[in-house]
């Protein structure tokens, strides 16, 4: 397994993929862009829990099993962006389950016994992820989440000293797995290393 051409075709696709989150989710809720003052936050967050999925079959080593993919997601959440499990659990229930199969989430979303509302911000980073508790409405909370917060998360889950990147450089393994659900996503890329499949953890 060639590390240099794993890393460096790493660096350039997440790089990309950033970039590209970055410009679209900017043309769906800048007010200013183009002398706008609509928003369109639905597309908007579905990009970013697309890339979170991304990332997930990327970081697991896996992107073949379709039914695998909440589950590597909720992972790199946890493990790589360091999301509590909780948290991470209702950014998916509220937002990435309602918004894939029915356009926009559900009103309201129940938890065991806990109900919970949403609201999304533009750019709120005092916001983001926090719980409020309903006023006089006992097991009822809103769930907010800022859309730009979001995607500097995923930015900085990336490229942080010990981030998904850095991670990559240091850990053979994970190496693998990378190259692995790489050669997945792409397979039409020419030169591209080979996946070693035989020595996985599961």
């Amino acid at each position: 397994m060639d590390k240099n051409k794993i890393l460096t075709r790493a660096r350039q696709h997440l790089k990309e993929r950033i970039i590209s989150l970055e410009s679209d989710v900017r043309n769906c809720v800048d007010p200013d862009n183009n002398n706008r003052t609509w928003h369109a936050y639905f597309p908007a967050i579905l990009y970013c829990f697309s890339t979170i999925d991304l990332l997930g079959q990327l970081y697991k080593g896996d992107a073949t099993d379709k039914a695998t993919t909440t589950v590597f997601a909720k992972d790199y959440l946890t493990e790589v962006m360091q999301y509590p499990k909780k948290t991470a659990k209702l950014m998916q229930d509220i937002f990435r389950h309602k918004i894939v199969h029915l356009a926009q989430p559900r009103p309201k979303v129940e938890d065991g016994k806990d109900k919970y509302t949403w609201r999304m911000h533009r750019n709120n980073r005092s916001e983001h992820l926090t719980t409020l508790q309903a006023d006089n409405k006992e097991n009822e909370y809103c769930f907010n989440i800022s859309i730009w917060s979001l995607v500097e998360d995923i930015k900085r889950s990336i490229s942080k000293p010990d981030g998904y990147l850095h991670k990559l450089e240091t850990e053979e393994e994970l190496r693998r797995k990378y190259n692995k659900a790489h050669y997945e996503i792409f397979p039409e890329e020419e030169n591209q290393p080979k996946p070693e499949t035989e020595h996985l953890q599961k």
